[in-house]
């Protein structure tokens, strides 16, 4: 909005009104004075300050001076040969410190003298033989200890990695003086430490040359358990695969050599924790039944003699 610029009359001070107004009155927000807004703006005119007032000092009243007397005149003195200085007197704080002083000198030099007195002193050999009959009690009880975790530990309780594992392999049997094949041998990995809620059926896991569906219940409870199973090809060849690697027992079960059908009292029940008939199921065929640790890629051949 335009306005109108100018000075109050009175006390200089720069006015600015809006341009409607030009021609009436106003009160000038600084003097208080009533001024009239003109009809058009005006220079501007710096108001002049007003001067400092000027504080006189007051003047200080003349010091009144006092006679200055003589000092009398000093007189020399002589002193005799029989005259003596005295020493300087000492104060009771200073001797209670100094008294002080010397019972802490005391104090502490008994302390020595009595530590001397009870000090042992060891030959360096003795430190040195010390030393070395510490760190021997130190090596037998690591190797100790050692052998006591070697001892008790279980292959069954290796931490599974997180990586798959793949075993693949052949499966053969001595025939004179050649290895031949052995097609339609059953191979599976079982992990160790893991079992079925129910012992699983054995009908369909028997060596033969027809592959395993993937649809069969038994094959389905072996992977959900984080196991494989697979019967070899006519090269005699398997391929298994699992999840998680770790440590697993591995049967397997030969479909072209045959055994007098003695199976070990341990790998019997070992194997009955899975399977329901375990005699059963390997019959009078040769059988192997191993632990084995599964990492990455895995290369297992198996002869059956």
């Amino acid at each position: 909005m335009p306005s109108v610029r100018f000075n109050c009359p009175h006390c200089k001070l720069g006015l600015s009104v809006p341009e409607q107004r030009s021609g009436t009155d106003v009160r000038c927000p600084s003097c208080k004075e009533t001024v009239k807004v003109p009809l058009a703006s005006e220079p501007l005119e710096r108001p002049t300050p007003p001067a400092p007032p000027q504080i006189q000092a007051p003047v200080p009243a003349p010091a009144e001076l006092e006679p200055v007397t003589e000092a009398p005149p000093i007189q020399p003195s002589s002193l005799s040969a029989s005259s003596t200085i005295s020493p300087p007197v000492m104060e009771p704080g200073e001797r209670a410190e100094q008294g002080s002083e010397n019972e802490n000198e005391s104090t502490q030099q008994r302390v020595d003298n009595l530590g001397r007195q009870h000090r042992i002193n060891l030959p360096r050999s003795v430190i040195y033989i010390q030393g070395g009959l510490l760190a021997a009690v130190g090596l037998v009880g690591l190797f100790l200890g050692f052998l006591i975790g070697w001892g008790t530990s279980d292959d069954g309780m290796v931490v599974a990695t997180q990586k798959s594992a793949t075993v693949r392999g052949r499966v053969t049997f001595s025939e004179g003086r050649f290895d031949t094949p052995d097609p339609g041998a059953v191979v599976m990995v079982l992990p160790r430490g893991t079992f079925p809620s129910e012992r699983i059926p054995i009908d369909s896991l028997k060596p033969g040359m027809t592959p395993f569906d993937k649809d069969d219940p038994t094959v389905q409870e072996i992977r959900r358990m984080g196991g494989d199973v697979a019967r070899t090809k006519e090269n005699g060849q398997f391929l298994l695969r699992v999840s998680t690697g770790g440590s697993f027992f591995l049967l397997a079960i030969s479909h072209n050599r045959s055994s007098d059908g003695s199976i070990k009292p341990r790998d019997l029940d070992e194997i009955s924790n899975y399977f329901r008939g375990t005699s059963d199921l390997i019959g009078q065929q040769s059988y192997r039944w191993t632990r084995e640790t599964l990492k990455d890629t895995r290369t297992i051949s198996i002869l059956f003699p």
